[in-house]
């Protein structure tokens, strides 16, 4: 928690995890993108057992409050406790995927658990374009042809598959003008949203902040304000939890814009009350306040604005399509991450995901029908990501099973995510391996609410360290990529 490590901005993640591998005396290789692997002999019982990859990502969403001033490029995480949980201080905690770097490093100096050669792989840059894991080299980087990764978030699970997804980038034209008349320039805002993760809670029908600006706009349309300013979201996998819109508006209309606004979000909060709480209280935080019209900048024409307000009515956000195979499982979804809009446009960040390939690509051109239909450029897709297929035969899932049972005393609920891993990208360099991903309980990452459950973390490491000790038992296969 004390070094950054926010996306792109990994040189001293990556001095440290070099400096704990060679305190071990351990050898750390580096491949052209930027990973780590840290190569730990076999325990001295175990010299002929198969060589295990475990594998985290070093990086970490890094979103705060508004209200809030931490500088993540340089500042440490704040944690605290509450109750059973560790949080941060109004800053995502980074427990995705800070405990795997953890356990991994952990590992380095426990001399009680029984393991084959362990490749300890730390990537980089999971958490925005997963860069990583798409560019890792191939053989022989990797030697393992098991990994287990260490970057799930459900405790008593296993999980065995993923969706891909890609991104995309929409572009509308605006143009502002002078205003004729006086104008009193107001700011609406809404924040307090649970938020979370775009794709492991996408599910949950949380609200998006971007949206409910949005809504409150339009309902207030007929009093004919001038948009001046509008910013939403935080993050393109994180569900926005804040948002805010700048407008003009005659004097004349103030006390109906006001009253409009007020009316909307009573019954936004009504619509919400089951999802958007705590304890029972809701979380749904609305501001407007008056803005020194020195501050503001040029407003946006009368068409512009109406454009802004209809293109952010449409585009799509939440699940598309349930799995018909799998019950309980999204197959395709999209997110709307974050909207800007700057002197000449609206921009806007869309997070689209799917167990089907052939749906992820009718996601983009649903935009880019949409993009036609509106004015807007679409860009993408960009930072793809394949899908990681589970295979209910594997292995190492069979042995992670085992260990499950044995440390949990229970059988392992076996699961794929709506979100994606990195398992897909090392398969594609490395099509033998095999894979099993497990991990403590981590709620709402990607958000300042994100916490993790102290208790779980403990039996967590106990499970790796026995899924390790068993692997050590399994016979070597001949290891079949070209090296």
């Amino acid at each position: 928690m004390e070094t950054p490590r926010e996306s792109h901005n990994l040189t001293q993640m990556r001095k440290m995890i070099r400096a704990v591998g060679e305190h071990f005396g351990c050898p750390v290789d580096e491949d052209t993108i930027g990973n780590l692997v840290i190569h730990k002999p076999a325990s001295p019982s175990c010299p002929d057992a198969p060589t295990i990859v475990v594998q985290c990502h070093m990086d970490m969403v890094c979103t705060a409050n508004t209200d809030v001033s931490h500088n993540f490029a340089t500042d440490p995480i704040s944690g605290r406790i509450v109750g059973d949980w560790l949080m941060a201080e109004g800053t995502s905690l980074g427990a995705d995927d800070g405990v795997g770097v953890a356990a991994c490093l952990a590992l380095l100096e426990d001399s009680t658990c029984r393991h084959g050669p362990l490749e300890l792989l730390f990537t980089v840059d999971e958490e925005t374009t997963m860069g990583g894991a798409a560019n890792i080299d191939g053989p022989p980087f990797l030697t393992g042809k098991h990994m287990v990764n260490v970057d799930s978030e459900e405790e008593y699970s296993i999980c065995i598959g993923c969706a891909g997804g890609g991104e995309s980038h929409m572009t509308l034209p605006v143009v502002r003008e002078a205003l004729r008349d006086p104008h009193v320039f107001y700011r609406v805002g809404i924040s307090g949203l649970l938020g979370g993760h775009s794709g492991c809670d996408i599910h949950l029908s949380r609200a998006n902040a971007i949206q409910l600006v949005t809504r409150l706009l339009r309902a207030t349309r007929h009093t004919e304000f001038f948009l001046v300013n509008l910013q939403g979201g935080s993050g393109p996998s994180a569900l926005p939890r804040e948002a805010m819109a700048e407008v003009a508006i005659l004097p004349s209309n103030v006390a109906c814009f006001l009253e409009e606004v007020n009316t909307t979000f009573k019954r936004i909060q009504r619509e919400y009350a089951a999802v958007e709480q705590r304890e029972g209280e809701s979380v749904l935080q609305l501001s407007v306040v008056q803005v020194d019209d020195g501050k503001v900048q040029q407003p946006c024409d009368r068409a512009s604005t109406e454009k802004v307000i209809d293109v952010l009515s449409i585009i799509p956000h939440g699940v598309l399509r349930m799995s018909p195979d799998v019950e309980g499982l999204v197959e395709t979804s999209i997110s709307l991450g974050i909207a800007t809009l700057s002197d000449d446009k609206l921009f806007l960040h869309q997070f689209f995901r799917s167990s089907d390939d052939h749906h992820t690509q009718l996601t983009f051109e649903m935009l880019q029908s949409l993009g036609r239909l509106t004015g807007a450029k679409i860009e993408g897709p960009f930072n793809s990501f394949p899908g990681w297929q589970p295979n209910p035969h594997s292995s190492v899932l069979s042995i992670v099973k085992e260990a499950h049972k044995e440390v949990m005393g229970k059988e392992a609920r076996i699961y794929a995510i709506h979100a994606g891993l990195e398992c897909g990208f090392f398969q594609q360099k490395y099509p033998l391996m095999e894979c099993a991903s497990i991990g403590p309980e981590v709620q709402n990452p990607h958000s300042p609410d994100e916490r993790v459950l102290i208790a779980s973390v403990s039996r967590f490491y106990a499970l790796l360290t026995r899924a390790l000790a068993k692997l050590a038992d399994m016979k070597e296969q001949c290891f079949l990529c070209d090296r």
